[in-house]
């Protein structure tokens, strides 16, 4: 059975159609699947938190989602990854993020 785009859970990793026949298969590695989303550049950077990988993202976006082919905006992003097995938190500190500042996770 072929679960739908964008399904989510053990073997199935989002939009790669992946079988369930596959459950078992090693998933990629987190740089590996962040650097196949359309628009989004990353860069894994050094964490100054122990247990845990920066990565460094801009996300190209359309100013107006309703006009795709209008003016774009870069939003910046800051991921610290400790595993996939663990909570996700989101932070978010409005238009200042500093170069270089050791987010906290």
């Amino acid at each position: 059975m072929r679960r739908r785009s964008g399904a989510t859970g053990p073997g199935r990793f989002p939009g790669d159609g992946t079988l369930d026949s596959q459950a078992d298969a090693t998933p990629p590695d987190i740089l590996v699947r962040l650097q196949a989303i359309a628009g989004l550049t990353v860069v894994e950077g050094s964490a100054v938190v122990p247990g845990y990988r920066r990565f460094d993202m801009e996300l190209d976006q359309p100013v107006d989602h309703e006009a795709l082919d209008g003016q774009r905006f870069r939003q910046r992003l800051v991921l610290l990854h400790r595993s996939e097995a663990a909570p996700m938190v989101l932070e978010s500190t409005g238009y200042e993020l500093a170069e270089g500042s050791p987010v906290q996770p």
